[in-house]
């Protein structure tokens, strides 16, 4: 019996040990579960117009156990006005709103809980900047420098923005979009950048877009933009400058002249030319200006003279502050009045009723060397070049019928080099002087 009585003690001993063991057993389970660290590795991995997703390295208790994870962010650094969210992943959403910057942190407990505020024991991650992309707007942009294979572009600065994503690329024709291995970009922090290695007499399209960045450089993209098209310092000279008209009344100073257009990808390359005005022979500058056209009239009190006349043109670009970045200039074109009503005219012999013979005669343009004078039968018709002279007359003696009306022009001439030098012959303006044969001429 005694020793019946003593295994039973001993399995009173062996049963009071095993839950002495499981109460030790259970406290290191608690104790294995405890976290020893806070989470780390957050990061901002995606984006869009209010929403930011986050996402962080897993944390395990000591005993292998998964923690309950806290997500707290707030407008400020100092998480005042917070809120809070429970989540049993690494990873979480925000629901924010657009442009905005939020200071984010995690923190872990091996409580679980899942209202009211995090538990004691949470340990936080550091404070982590998730943004939105911005929904300002850049503004104009403007160019500061030109050269003949860069630009530089400026802009103004926006408030809350950290940064400015740049995306330019050659402009190509109507109609067309750029290859993806011609667009180029790059996220700048100042309110300028300057675009090298451009194609000579391009043009650009740029696209400046604001950007917002997380504590650890993640871009958040805005989606208003600004855009221009800039074109690079002019190295093309003009061509084919012309002067279409120029009133043959000295009383009136209206000169039209015309010339090609430089031109990229069917575009107009630059935003507009300049030109100048002098006396054939040089000196000082009569008359100059700008024109965003192919074409401009000068209207000058200082052309009036019967003379001859110089001018040349060069493109530019245009840059901020309403400077200017100029090519070079075209050769000189020279212009002198075609005669109108200055011209005479008068029967040879008006004692001969048969005489079909007229003599012009006109005023000297200064600087021509000889004249040309052309006849029609119709104003705005095809002229036919009679003769050329040295002198300031001319009979017309031949192919005059009479009651017909004839148009005359005289056009001054000089030689500039090896090149002849005419006045203004092409023009559809009535400035022709006009005579009719009749008997009253005798």
């Amino acid at each position: 019996m005694k020793r019946i009585q003593t295994s039973k003690r001993m399995m009173q001993l062996v049963v009071a040990l095993f839950l002495t063991l499981g109460c030790v057993f259970a406290f290191r389970v608690q104790a294995d579960a405890a976290i020893t660290a806070a989470p780390t590795g957050l990061k901002q991995t995606g984006v869009n117009a209010t929403q930011m997703k986050l996402e962080w390295s897993e944390v395990y208790g000591t005993g292998g156990e998964v923690p309950s994870y806290y997500v707290m962010w707030a407008e400020n650094v100092n998480f005042t006005n917070y809120k809070l969210a429970y989540t049993k992943d690494c990873e979480y959403v925000i629901d924010g709103a657009a442009g905005k910057a939020y200071y984010v942190r995690v923190g872990v407990s091996a409580t679980a809980q899942t209202s009211g505020g995090a538990p004691a024991d949470t340990k936080w991650s550091a404070a982590y900047k998730a943004v939105t992309p911005p929904s300002v707007s850049i503004g104009s942009l403007s160019m500061k420098k030109a050269t003949s294979t860069s630009v530089t572009v400026s802009w103004q600065n926006v408030a809350g923005v950290d940064a400015y994503k740049v995306m330019w690329f050659k402009t190509v024709a109507e109609g067309k979009e750029p290859q993806v291995s011609q667009i180029k970009q790059q996220t700048v922090t100042t309110n300028s950048i300057t675009l090298s290695k451009l194609s000579k007499n391009s043009l650009v399209d740029v696209y400046v877009y604001p950007v917002a960045k997380t504590s650890d450089g993640l871009e958040a993209v805005g989606t208003k933009y600004a855009w221009n098209c800039f074109g690079t310092q002019p190295t093309k000279k003009v061509s084919g400058l012309k002067c279409t008209y120029f009133d043959p009344s000295v009383s009136r100073t209206d000169v039209d002249f015309r010339w090609n257009h430089i031109t990229f990808a069917g575009y107009i390359q630059p935003d507009g030319y300049q030109y100048e005005i002098y006396k054939y022979s040089g000196g000082k500058k009569l008359a100059s200006g700008t024109t965003t056209k192919n074409y401009v009239t000068v209207n000058n009190k200082k052309l009036k003279k019967r003379q001859f006349y110089k001018i040349r043109v060069r493109p530019y670009v245009q840059l901020a502050n309403k400077q200017k970045k100029t090519g070079a200039w075209s050769s000189w074109t020279y212009f002198a009045r075609s005669a109108g009503s200055d011209v005479t005219k008068k029967l040879v012999n008006p004692n001969d009723v048969n005489d079909t013979r007229v003599k012009l005669t006109w005023k000297k343009v200064t600087g021509a060397q000889s004249y040309s004078v052309y006849y029609s039968t119709s104003l705005n018709g095809k002229y036919t070049k009679l003769a050329t002279v040295k002198g300031t007359n001319y009979t017309i003696d031949k192919n005059l019928t009479y009651f017909t009306t004839y148009y005359v022009r005289i056009v001054p001439n000089r030689k500039v080099g090896k090149k002849n030098i005419s006045g203004v012959i092409n023009s559809n303006k009535p400035y022709s002087t006009a005579f009719r044969l009749t008997y009253t001429y005798y």
